[in-house]
């Protein structure tokens, strides 16, 4: 009995051993500089791999979107992976062990440890890289907001004038820095073209030129602390080396990669009102458009009412028109247009339908639009007092005619952000629908259950 049981403890640990060896994970170096990439390469064996693995994130380095197939053996079934990553801190940092799936295993790969040493000058043969006063900066015009508020937020980079000819960029590097963007806490609303020339700035008695690689605007879709995760430039760096025949520099210019720094954005909610749809943040103003205001009895009305302003004009909820007597109206058509520029502004259209069934003076004002102006941090609104218009010709009164259910239905669309009538909540409304349809489904069955003793009874009267 001893030996069979020594026999299947062998028979385990060769098992585990064997499949160990279909998960393996190293990195290019246990030791790298501040200025280095560090890189984890990831090795799989065996049939049905996991095609995608995640790798982990590791405390003081930024993962760098570069994950490839580095090599594939279709006779050993060997596939390796690689995961590059930016040291942003010096010191020990641990690689985190994580999930691998092998066919129908699950493996954990091992963990690892990497030190990250102060950057340490750069280059081979000789080669020193130059100093250059450099830096990429993440600026937003404001860093505390309300939910729906636009952020203009921009990456800029900032070059010393007389250090501009040992540093280039291209539309290449620039395109890898947006692609590894994570703001998955905002949503990007109209992204623009950077202007192509830089801006020459002067700060602190220094000449820079600022070029604005990437600019767009963030809107926050709920309340909280957020960071805006750093991004990531690579560029060419010069490095020089002193020609011992010629007495001069050589130079060439190298792969380098510059971080920017993190952003915190506090996203607080708006204050509690009664007022209604009053969610659209910024300045606004309302006008109206009428192509004449003189009609006929069943002539369509053309009303074209326009919202503009600075803000989130795009969320802008329809502005509700009155309860008219003899006047029937539409759901509005809307339409928007964007300012040119930098700013986050333009115009959002509602075009209504009305038609008069009988001729009389009539206004179809008042018409309120409410909004919250963040630099007041209250509400506000924009208003047309009055819209005169006269109609004349034969009463139409069958353009009044709405069945019952039409009336419901405009009812409940035009209260669906309000409480119920009767001042119940809508819980009270739902019990009570349930409580009615139980009792329905009840007495139907009470009734079901009679007609059927009465055809009993017929049927042993006639036996």
């Amino acid at each position: 009995m001893k030996k069979l049981f020594l026999a299947a403890s062998c028979l385990i640990l060769l098992t585990q051993a064997i499949l160990a060896q279909d998960v393996r994970v190293y990195t290019n170096s246990p030791f790298i500089s501040l200025n280095d990439k560090l890189q984890v390469i990831l090795v799989l064996q065996g049939k049905h791999l996991d095609l995608n693995p995640e790798f982990p994130d590791i405390n003081g380095f930024t993962k760098i979107s570069e994950d490839a197939i580095v090599n594939m053996r279709s006779q050993g079934r060997e596939t390796n992976y690689l995961q590059s990553y930016q040291p942003t801190s010096t010191g020990t940092f641990t690689v985190p062990s994580f999930p691998v799936k092998v066919g129908n295993r699950l493996h954990k790969t091992r963990s690892l440890i990497v030190k990250v040493e102060p950057p340490r000058p750069k280059g081979s043969n000789g080669y020193q890289i130059t100093n250059a006063d450099i830096s990429l900066k993440m600026v937003c015009d404001q860093e505390r907001v309300y939910p729906g508020q636009p952020i203009k937020t921009e990456i800029q980079l900032w070059i010393k004038a007389s250090d501009r000819k040992k540093i280039r960029f291209d539309s290449l590097g620039i395109r890898g820095m947006t692609d590894r963007i994570n703001w998955a806490d905002f949503r990007e609303m109209f992204q623009t073209i950077p202007p192509a020339n830089p801006e020459n700035v002067e700060l602190n008695g220094t000449d820079y030129e600022k070029h604005i690689l990437y600019r767009t605007f963030l809107i926050p879709t709920d309340t909280g602390v957020f960071e805006l995760e750093n991004v990531g430039l690579n560029y060419d760096h010069l490095y020089v080396k002193l020609d011992p025949e010629t007495g001069r520099n050589r130079g060439q210019y190298r792969i380098e990669y510059l971080q920017s720094d993190s952003k915190r954005i506090i996203v607080q909610a708006l204050p509690k009102t009664r007022l209604p749809k009053a969610k659209t943040i910024g300045k606004f103003s309302l006008s109206y458009h009428l192509s004449k205001n003189q009609y006929e009895t069943g002539e369509s009305i053309s009303l074209i009412l326009e919202v503009q302003g600075k803000g989130n004009f795009q969320m802008a909820p329809r502005p509700e028109l009155p309860d008219y007597d003899n006047l029937l109206s539409f759901d509005p058509v809307t339409s928007m247009k964007r300012d040119s520029g930098d700013t986050y502004s333009g115009i959002k259209d509602f075009r209504y339908e009305v038609i008069a069934a009988y001729a009389g003076e009539y206004d179809l004002g008042p018409i309120t639009f409410y909004y919250f102006d963040p630099e007041k941090r209250a509400y506000d609104s924009a208003s047309i007092e009055s819209i005169p218009i006269i109609v004349s010709g034969d009463p139409i009164p069958q353009l009044l005619e709405v069945n019952a259910l039409d009336k419901f239905y405009r009812k409940a669309l035009k209260t669906a952000d309000d409480k119920p009538p009767f001042g119940s909540s809508y819980l009270t409304w739902i019990i009570g629908g349930i409580t009615v349809f139980s009792f329905l489904v009840i007495l139907w069955g009470m009734m079901r259950k009679e007609d059927e003793r009465k055809k009993r009874r017929k049927r042993s009267k006639w036996e």
